[in-house]
């Protein structure tokens, strides 16, 4: 069904008008901990932020979790301990880590690349978004259209300082989470996240929210060279700007 007149007016005054006077916002960081298997997860949204925190509703509070359902559609099993297994602070919050002094930190982090082109699919498959992009377009002029309106996702005036969680650049919150556990901090890469967790805790990860074909809309063989050239722009400016130890975790091919 195509998009009335109104909705485009009203999206097109939103977005060309209200974004860009915006006060800049800080990242929210996020710690998730399990107090059963005595493990703190820094959270990096798109990285599997889903599967850990059902994976804790379900071996510290015994909550069914359907695998098949995103968890935060089982508003019954995560509401009622939303505050109970995480840390929730800005960019110049102090924050007192003692009581997990001995846990396991680790942080998930994904290739930039394939975690940009999770952020578009999101765009398209959450509702939330559905003000801001027209999602009756083309394959093709809807990621154009968000490639576009990247820049205003973003905070314009601060490289620290973020408007969209999603669309924040991985690099934000690991230089955080680094700051805060230094070397304590362990990297995990989002491929290996299922191994890694198993052998952490002993038990198989809870698998949620992972993106169905359907939901997607683009991959990065059907990105033009327009867009392809696009996101690398981006990438370069937000995630690649130092050559320092995040930066050679890709030029290494690690992830």
């Amino acid at each position: 069904m195509k998009t009335d007149i109104i909705t485009i007016l009203r999206r097109k005054l939103y977005c060309f008008l209200f974004l860009k006077r915006l006060h800049p916002t800080d990242p929210a960081f996020e710690l998730h901990f399990s107090k059963k298997n005595k493990y703190l997860s820094c959270l990096i949204s798109k990285n599997g932020c889903s599967s850990i925190l059902s994976s804790i509703l379900k071996y510290d509070f015994n909550e069914e979790i359907d695998e098949t359902k995103k968890i935060w559609d089982q508003k019954d099993s995560w509401v009622k301990h939303k505050d109970e297994h995480k840390i929730l602070f800005n960019h110049n919050e102090k924050i007192d880590l003692t009581p997990f002094a001995d846990y396991r930190k680790f942080v998930v982090l994904r290739h930039p690349l394939d975690r940009f082109i999770s952020f578009i699919n999101n765009t398209y498959k959450e509702k939330e978004y559905d003000y801001l992009f027209d999602k009756s377009l083309s394959p093709e002029k809807y990621v154009d259209s968000v490639l576009n309106l990247y820049p205003y996702m973003i905070d314009y005036k601060r490289k620290d300082m973020r408007f969209d969680k999603h669309a924040i650049p991985q690099r934000v919150y690991y230089e955080k989470y680094k700051e805060i556990f230094g070397n304590d901090l362990e990297i995990v890469i989002l491929k290996d996240l299922s191994e890694f967790y198993e052998k952490l805790t002993g038990v198989s990860l809870i698998k949620n929210n992972i993106t169905k074909d359907s939901e997607k809309i683009c991959a990065k063989e059907t990105l033009t060279k327009n867009q392809q050239e696009k996101i690398n722009e981006f990438l370069a400016e937000y995630e690649f700007y130092k050559d320092d130890e995040y930066a050679q975790l890709f030029q290494k091919k690690i992830i």
